[in-house]
């Protein structure tokens, strides 16, 4: 299972997911990682490139999909920082 079950992200970023066992002592072979929507985001080996704006759902399976997780990944967009200037007298 997932750490987060929903997850927001900035377009460009690229993150590593982060899974739980349950039980503690579970594991998956050769996990098989998706995502619903590759033109929003792609996954490998559990690490997420964030490619555009959207909503997608990432899934983590064993072979046979006897065992899977999902998450919901959003991206959104970086917001602009700040510029403050302030003048002396003005």
């Amino acid at each position: 299972m997932f750490k987060e079950i929903e997850q927001t992200v900035y377009v460009g970023s690229k993150t590593k997911l982060i899974t739980i066992a349950d039980p503690v002592n579970a594991s998956i072979e050769n996990p098989i990682w998706t995502s619903s929507n590759e033109s929003v985001a792609t996954i490998s080996d559990g690490k997420v490139n964030a490619l555009s704006t959207g909503t997608t759902i990432i899934t983590i399976s064993n072979e046979d999909k006897t065992i899977t997780a999902t998450m919901t990944l959003k991206v959104v967009k970086k917001p602009k920082e700040k510029l403050n200037i302030t003048i002396d007298g003005y």
